[in-house]
This record gives C-alpha cells, sequence and structure tokens, in this order.
C-alpha cells in the first residue's frame, strides 16, 4: 500500500474558527456559528453567509459560514476579509437588520456595517451592490498582528 500526501485544512480551519471568535468578540454577536468549507456557487462566490442551515446535534439550528474551496488559494487576509464579511451578514441577521435585497443584492445598510467593522466596501462591476469588501489598511494591520 502506498502513503498518500494528505495537505490538512486544521491549521485553517482553526485559524478560521480563533477569527470568528474574535471577530464575534469585537462586534458582539452572541450567536452560534459554524465554517464549512463547500463548492463555489456563482463565479465570483468566495464565501456565503447561511443562517440556521445547520442543525446540531441537539436539534439547535445554527448559522453557518461557508468558504468556497476554490478560493482557499488566497492570501490568508483575504481569506480572513470574506470571513469578515460574512460576518457582517451574521450581524445584520442575528439584529433583524436586512442587509441584501431578496435577489442577494448587498444594500446601503450592508456597506454601512462593514465600513462599522474595518471592511471597504463599494459597488464594484460584477458584485451584487455593495457586495465587494476588503480589509482596511486599519483591519488589516489588526488581522496581520493577531493572526
Amino acid at each position: 500500500m502506498s502513503e498518500i500526501d494528505i495537505k490538512s485544512l486544521r491549521p485553517a480551519l482553526a485559524e478560521v474558527e480563533r477569527f470568528i471568535v474574535w471577530f464575534n468578540d469585537e462586534m458582539s454577536i452572541g450567536t452560534k456559528v459554524v465554517p464549512i468549507i463547500g463548492r463555489r456557487y456563482r463565479r465570483n462566490m468566495l464565501a456565503c453567509f447561511d443562517a440556521n442551515s445547520w442543525t446540531t446535534r441537539e436539534g439547535e439550528l445554527v448559522h453557518a459560514i461557508e468558504l468556497a474551496a476554490e478560493g482557499l488559494n488566497r492570501e490568508p487576509i483575504e481569506i480572513l476579509g470574506s470571513v469578515a464579511h460574512e460576518m457582517v451578514h451574521l450581524f445584520a441577521e442575528s439584529r433583524g437588520i436586512k442587509d441584501c435585497a431578496d435577489s442577494g443584492r448587498h444594500n446601503k445598510k450592508f456597506q454601512e456595517l462593514a465600513q462599522d467593522y474595518g471592511l471597504v466596501c463599494e459597488k464594484k462591476e460584477g458584485y451584487s451592490g455593495y457586495g465587494y469588501t476588503a480589509p482596511s489598511e486599519g483591519l488589516r494591520k489588526r488581522i496581520e498582528k493577531e493572526f
């Protein structure tokens, strides 16, 4: 039997989980979320927030932040930037704020929340409303220092 060379996702997931806890503390969300890795749904979607999409063994619904496997070859700061974007959706969901239209188009409320939590948020061709985000210089420095 030959050996197989496995590239473990455990270290990456551990950092994503640590980032979620850190960002949650920054935002005071206080809700349950599970990070998962899946397949990209649309051509430019590298992460997705799914409200109440997972069930614990005890039957409790929890939110999910899904990272597209195809996007895991990006720089760590970019991956955590995507997680931060989805955490803004988690925050909005936890506060009953409608931050996207039913079509998925990110609205001004999303833009305001994203900017409040250190993301640069703007309209960009090919993105859904204010769906294009990137860590601001301040958030980038904090992430690089902490992670």
